[in-house]
């Protein structure tokens, strides 16, 4: 996004920045899916191509040089097609591919085993290497390519560029980054001439490992060789090891290919070394660097090459294959047993000593606990990516770094892993122990798959290969250390360190690690040590990767100045002094150090800036006590290092606030930069000697005036003591009777009133520092001795500590009194008086005084104007990072303090204020639109046409458009400000309506609601907007939430809208009904995958016995009624008693019935987004009842009610028929769990079924919990009683599956039965349960009435209904009317637009009238509903 926005300005981005982005999509590939791989790669490709059609227009945009990185992305996770896919797409574009690229690409197919695709690439390396060999001296190239002419970089250009490059982004090389380093730097000592620029053929693009940029290209040039020969004879696993394992000896292959590179590479390094001998200083230093560290480079080189096939000839003893290579090595002066012993790192005795003890701190064996751990994190990290892609070395480089991170951090674990890591490379799957059932059968499994896959090859061999890309390497081994370092186990860091550089190549991410381990652990020293060997190793730190580490190295500010001395750029030394002054922050002696920086600043001939200023400042913020901190500015001030200026001690008073916590300061600090930086570059500018000559004065007067009230107070108290204590004389003398009692407690009162107003008064009473009394004179101070403009800024810090010590309403009254008496003082009488009496003959006052009359001209020209004062303190709140709300405030508490009449803007304050609106944020401008719109006589901001759309130009720039540099705004604060001042025709549809459009589709759709609601014309509007650009899902939910479609018959015109797209009103139906489906289906997709997710936990819920599961009868035709009538028949033979007993009638086999029924849940809108409900459903969207469930003992009976019971089917009586029978039986007892419920749904759903207006005997076994656990109205669910009293729960995830659809599935036939069987189980249970329970197990008859349109049940017997039922009926038939009115009411005011205030009032209303129908009529209301 940031990018986009460069190039919508018309800038370039930096290679930085690209290579940051494809690095950012590059963390994709860690996805454990293929597709998720693919869709990853893809991103990168297609960010690409995007950079390479922006080469159109930039034709140095290094496109290939991204395209590089991308092939060491993919080299370091491991996959070798997208590498190659990378290089074809270089050549594919004729770019020049670095040969250290291409040694990237050789090693990743190594890895695979590709050997025709290496040995293809490594014949196109020798080809470029051919190419820049016999090229001429001065090497050049077309426009795409790296070349440069050699000789002629000039390193103040370079340096340029580097601090172009910092200013845009200070991030530096880190351990974890595994992509393409920073632009090759130069040393600031080093020689223009010796030193390419950034865009070399050889640059460090893709291999950061092997590369060079400051001492030549050697490296680069046999970067392939190195390649090969490490893949073919890597580093045996013993080596990072402290016990030296006996290895097995395993078949080599290549072995002439091997010796073929070897002898290739040994002849490229001579006859290079010879033609610069021959050529002298005038020979390619492009590619060997400086002449006098020739030789050592060229050694170190011989190293890299001969190295491995040293190991190679220990492994092949005594064939004659290791005897030709060890008199190879011979040959070139080395020992091939050492070489193979000591590895690469050449130690000199101290070093030697250093490893042995370092070895000796080391742990013995690891403990069981730190191996177990980590062996079943490669088993996870196995498990989860098996099958899918293999792991990688980054994925375990991850796992170290995470485990450096956590808070339980150990050092055995970190190296136990990378060691278990290292043998997985070896060995394979061999090495893995699970601990659990399921990974062993895992693992047996993958370890059967790779045998049968392929017959020829054996299984370790498969293992080997499918975990080879875990083989360690330099950046390995930095994620170690790091972590080592993490643990604060710094010797075994070293150790790892020895290993490493005893193995490989230098790597910078290697050195980084170490420097910043070492930070981690507190050795300053030992950091600048690793930077200065990184650089001699031939890695320039970059001046960013510099930045970076000196924002760490506060406590150690002497080694930090000297890591300057040595590597800073000229241009860069300053801004790296300025980053280590504000770290000594950190420092134990914040002030010692900063100061001793300072020196040096000052040492190096840079004169103080802004940027000096504020770092001191910073530092200062460090010290622990704030009077502390303001001592040492006094002294710093007084040395004339800072400016002497009050504003300065409010900041730190401001920065430690009343809790003086160091912490805080310095967050504050951080807070105050930009007006910090504001006010150092006024000092330095203008001279300001006479301010502080002024404020001496006007605190001196402040504190004759002090010391008066002072007095004062004491004089009240010593009053106040008296009366005290002579109320309790008289107390003690003569006996209270009551009314002495009631004039002895009234004293009291008085007192204690008199006691809180002088504590009121009091300054200590507010904080420590007291700053009602003893800074009120800074105000003045500002505004007597000040231009209008600096009066402002350094007011505007001042009002905002002052507000930040405001904790009471009397306080808040105090400063408002202040500001009062300060707006009303004529401030150039008080200017005149001053320069009178202290006789400042350097202040010009009369040009102070002629810009303060200044009636015309520029705003901040005046000396004093109240509104111009304030609306400049408004534009400089920003800057202090102020809260707006607090913005707010202190905008009104300003023109409060304003007489009325001067709170009207003059033309030059409205011009002013249209022009720099956007500095002001939505809610301070609204307010101070509004509080300047209520005066008359004066010119309202933007009340004219112009100044309208100047507003609406404001929003586009600033609010729905995010400031370059700046904080993006809320988009519902932009939509707020939007409406408030109907700025909507303003403003064009892409701007306004793009970012609501995306919002809504991002599940946010309160922004489209927001905006539109109440306005018929802007939302026309917005769903035609969303038409015409394709979103048709978004215009459907728009359209029903606005509810148009029933406003569009008298509309003629639709903003936006042609007659060629069809009728409006047709198009957003079908966009509604478009919508509908889309959510419909999105949902039920949701619902499936849930229910699948919790499929496997079904295993521990209920389960239906077998038996009854084989009994399990769906009724749904006319022949199924016919067939189970008569077993259901024989269930009402049985003879019914006088009086049902439910004692006897629970146990009775036959007796009892589990009734349940099942309807498909409908989608309700909630917010423009559809939610799943099966209750309080409005009439409209209320689905008719699906199923019917019966059970018995031994089988079940589910009625398909959409099939059988709607009306005109000639089923439809039968069934009624067979129900009744049964529902009037009362020797059955009819169990349900919220009966009343269903029943009044099957009755709405088919009005014309007698057999649903009437069930007896029936038991609710959720009334009779309720009731017994006397918590009424509070349900209790089916599943959670039946874990409670049966032992399992009962599965519902598929309770909101479709029960609308036909045919119905194998298991929402098995939850159904289940759902209605449980019931018998579950109701004797109960009836074992305490006496508690039992005694409210009564039977009940429940009679369904048609009251008002609505279906009522009510609990009664055969008997005719009382009187008082009577009653009862005729109050629920007229609540349900209130019911209904309401709910009309409340739609008519959401239709016209009223407040959402006004109508959720009446929303208040409805919810209790709904509760009173459920306290009538025990159910829920739901409106009548047709079953058609």
């Amino acid at each position: 996004m940031v990018m986009r926005d460069m190039v919508a300005r018309g800038q370039m981005p930096d290679s930085h920045r690209c290579l940051r982005l494809v690095s950012k999509l590059g963390t994709g590939l860690a996805a454990v899916t293929a597709d998720g791989v693919a869709e990853a790669a893809a991103r990168m490709f297609s960010a690409l191509g995007w950079m390479e059609s922006l080469c159109q227009a930039w034709p140095d945009m290094e496109v290939g040089r991204t395209c590089c990185s991308m092939v060491s992305i993919f080299h370091r996770r491991g996959f070798t097609d997208l590498a190659l896919r990378a290089v074809a797409w270089l050549r594919q574009r004729h770019y020049e591919i670095p040969i250290c690229t291409l040694a990237l690409a050789i090693d990743v197919c190594l890895q695979d085993e590709r050997l025709p695709e290496a040995k293809e690439l490594f014949k196109e390396a020798q080809v470029l290497l051919t190419q820049i060999l016999t090229a001429p001296n001065e090497i050049t190239c077309g426009p795409r390519g790296y070349y440069v002419e050699s000789g002629q970089c000039k390193v103040a250009e370079v340096e340029k560029r580097q601090a172009e490059d910092d200013e845009e982004d200070e991030t530096g090389i880190s351990g974890s980054n595994s992509g393409a380093n920073d632009s090759p730097s130069l040393s600031a000592k080093e020689s223009p001439a010796d030193f390419p620029t950034d865009k070399t053929t050889l640059c460090t693009d893709g291999l950061p490992n092997w590369l060079s940029s400051r001492e030549g290209h050697l490296m680069a040039l046999i970067a392939g060789h190195v390649a090969v020969l490490n893949r073919l004879a890597p580093v045996e696993s013993s080596h990072w090891q402290d016990s030296v394992s006996q290895q097995t000896p395993s078949h080599v292959s290549e072995l002439d290919w091997i010796k073929e590179v070897l002898e290739h590479g040994l002849e490229l390094l001579e006859s290079l070394c010879s033609e610069v001998q021959e050529l002298g200083a005038a020979g390619r230093s492009v590619l060997v660097g400086p002449l006098e560290t020739l030789g050592q480079r060229w050694r170190l080189a011989q190293l890299h090459l001969l190295m491995p096939v040293a190991r190679l000839a220990q492994k092949l003893e005594p064939s004659a294959a290791a005897k030709k290579f060890e008199g190879l090595i011979r040959s070139r002066g080395f020992d091939a047993s050492q070489l193979a012993r000591r590895g690469l790192k050449e130690r000199d005795p101290f070093s030697e000593d250093r490893s042995e003890r370092i070895n000796l701190e080391q742990p013995g064996p690891p403990p069981d606990e730190d191996t177990a751990d980590a062996m079943q994190t490669l088993v996870n990290l196995t498990v989860k990516l098996h099958c899918q892609r293999r792991p990688s070395r980054e994925d375990v480089d991850e796992i170290l770094r995470t485990m450096g991170r956590r808070k339980g951090r150990r050092a055995g674990l970190v190296q136990e892993t990378f060691r278990l890591a290292n043998d997985l490379a070896t060995h394979g799957l061999e090495v893995l122990r699970a601990s659990s059932e399921e990974d062993q059968a895992f693992l047996a499994e993958v370890r059967d798959a790779q045998t049968q896959e392929d017959v020829e090859m054996s299984a370790s061999s498969a293992n080997k290969l499918f975990f080879r890309h875990l083989t360690p390497d330099t950046e390995s081994c930095a994620a170690v250390i790091e972590a080592l370092f993490a643990c604060g186990a710094a010797a075994a860091a070293e150790s790892m360190l020895l290993r490493c550089q005893s193995a490989f190549p230098p790597n910078p991410a290697l050195y980084s690690a170490v420097i910043f381990g070492r930070l981690y652990c507190g050795d300053g020293q030992g950091a600048v040590d690793a930077i200065l060997e990184m650089d001699r190793a031939g890695f320039a730190p970059h001046q960013r990767f510099i930045l970076r580490c000196l924002r760490y190295m506060g406590a150690f500010h002497r080694e930090a100045l000297l890591l300057i001395d040595r590597l800073g750029f000229p241009m860069m030394q300053q801004k790296m002094l300025h980053i280590l002054m504000e770290t000594c922050i950190s420092s134990p002696q914040p002030s010692a150090c900063v100061l001793d920086v300072y020196h040096s600043l000052l040492e190096k001939g840079y004169s103080p800036t802004p940027d000096t200023h504020f770092a001191l400042l910073k530092a200062l913020c460090g010290i622990s006590d704030a009077q502390c901190a303001i001592d040492e500015l006094h002294k710093m001030q007084t040395k004339c290092i800072l400016p002497e200026f009050i504003g300065f001690d409010l900041l730190l008073l401001d920065c430690f606030g009343l809790a003086a916590s160091a912490r805080r300061a310095s967050q504050v600090i951080e807070a105050r930069r930009r007006w910090v930086l504001e006010v150092s570059a006024a000092l330095l500018s203008e001279p300001t000697d006479h301010v502080h000559l002024i404020c001496q004065e006007l605190q001196r007067r402040h504190a004759d005036f002090d010391g008066s009230c002072q007095a004062k107070f004491r004089v009240a108290g010593e009053e106040q003591e008296a009366a005290t204590d002579a109320a309790c004389r008289h107390e003690v003398q003569d006996g209270p009777d009551e009314d002495e009692e009631v004039d002895v407690d009234a004293a009291e009162n008085m007192n204690r009133q008199a006691s809180d107003e002088v504590a009121d008064q009091d300054p200590e009473a507010e904080c420590w520092f007291g700053p009602r009394y003893k800074y009120t004179w800074v105000l003045n101070a500002y505004c007597a001795a000040l231009p209008l403009r600096l009066a402002a800024l350094k007011a505007s810090h001042y009002l905002v500590f002052r507000y930040s010590l405001v904790r009471s309403g009397t306080q808040k009254a105090a400063l408002q009194e202040e500001l009062d008496r300060g707006m009303s003082l004529d401030y150039a009488e008080l200017a005149r008086e001053l320069h009178q009496k202290l006789q400042l003959d350097a202040w010009n006052l009369q040009e102070h005084l002629r810009l303060g009359q200044a009636s015309t001209g520029v705003l901040e020209e005046g000396c004093w104007q109240p509104m111009s004062f304030i609306l400049l303190i408004l534009m400089h709140l920003d800057q202090l990072e102020v809260v707006e709300g607090t913005q707010v405030r202190l905008l009104r508490m300003l023109f409060r303090s304003l007489p009325v009449g001067a709170r009207c803007l003059s033309e030059m304050h409205a011009d002013f204020l249209q022009r720099r609106a956007g500095q002001l944020s939505p809610a301070v401008l609204t307010e101070l639109i509004r509080a300047c719109s209520v005066c008359d006589g004066g010119h309202s901001p933007f009340g004219s046409d112009q100044g309208r759309r100047m507003l609406a130009d404001t929003v586009r720039d600033h609010y729905l458009t995010r400031a370059p540099g700046g904080e993006p705004i809320k988009l519902s604060t932009s939509l707020r400000f939007v409406r408030t001042h109907e700025l909507a025709d303003l403003i064009a549809d892409d701007v306004l309506f793009i970012p609501v459009l995306c919002s809504l589709q991002d599940g946010q759709p309160q922004h489209a609601y927001n905006l539109g609601e109440g306005d018929l014309q802007l939302q026309l509007r917005l769903v035609s907007y969303a038409i015409c650009k394709g979103k048709r899902l978004a215009a459907g939910r728009l359209t029903e939430r606005f509810g148009l479609l029933d406003h569009m018959d008298g509309i003629t015109e639709v903003p936006g809208w042609s007659d060629a797209q069809g009728p409006f009103k047709d198009v957003c139906i079908a966009c509604v009904r478009e919508a509908e489906e889309a959510e419909e289906k999105e949902l039920r997709a949701a619902s499936d995958r849930k229910m699948a997710a919790a499929a496997e936990e079904d295993a521990i819920c209920l389960q239906l016995p077998d038996a009854v599961a084989a009994n399990v009868v769906l009724v749904s035709t006319e022949a199924d009624l016919l067939h189970i009538r008569a077993r259901l028949m024989a269930l009402a033979d049985v003879s019914q008693p006088a009086e049902p007993n439910v004692d006897e009638l629970i146990h009775r086999c036959g007796s009892c019935i589990g009734l349940d029924t099942e309807w498909k849940p409908f989608l309700e809108k909630r917010g423009g987004m559809q939610k799943h409900r099966r209750s309080n459903q409005s009439a409209t969207s209320m689905e008719p009842c699906s199923t019917l469930q019966l059970a018995v003992e031994d089988f079940i009976v589910i009625f398909d009610l959409l099939a059988l019971a709607p009306a005109g089917k000639s089923t439809a009586q039968m069934l009624s028929a067979v129900l009744a029978s049964l529902f009037c039986h009362r020797g059955i007892v009819k169990l349900g769990f919220g009966l009343q419920n269903d029943l009044q749904r099957l009755a709405a759903s088919y009005p014309h079924l007698e057999c649903f207006r009437r069930i007896l005997g029936t038991l609710d076994l959720q009334e009779v919990l309720m009731e017994a656990r006397r918590s009424k109205g509070q349900t209790t669910g089916l599943s959670a009683l039946c874990l409670e009293f049966i032992g399992s729960p009962l599965s519902k995830r598929l309770q909101t599956s479709d029960w609308g659809a036909r045919p119905l599935s194998r298991e929402q036939l098995s939850y159904a039965a289940l759902d209605a069987h449980c019931l018998l189980t579950l109701a004797r249970r109960l009836h074992a349960s305490p006496e508690s329970i039992r005694t409210c197990m009564q039977l009940q008859d429940l009679k369904v009435q048609l009251l008002a349109g609505k279906m009522v049940v009510s609990v009664g017997s055969d008997a005719e209904e009382s009187p008082s039922l009577a009653v009862d009926m005729e109050a629920i038939s007229k609540v349900s009317q209130d019911i209904t009115s309401k709910g009309a009411e409340i739609r008519a005011m959401k239709a016209a637009g009223k407040a959402k205030s006004a109508w959720q009032a009446e929303v208040a209303v409805l919810l209790q009238l709904k509760a009173r129908f459920r306290q009538l009529a025990g159910v829920d209301w739901v409106p009548p509903v047709s079953a058609g």
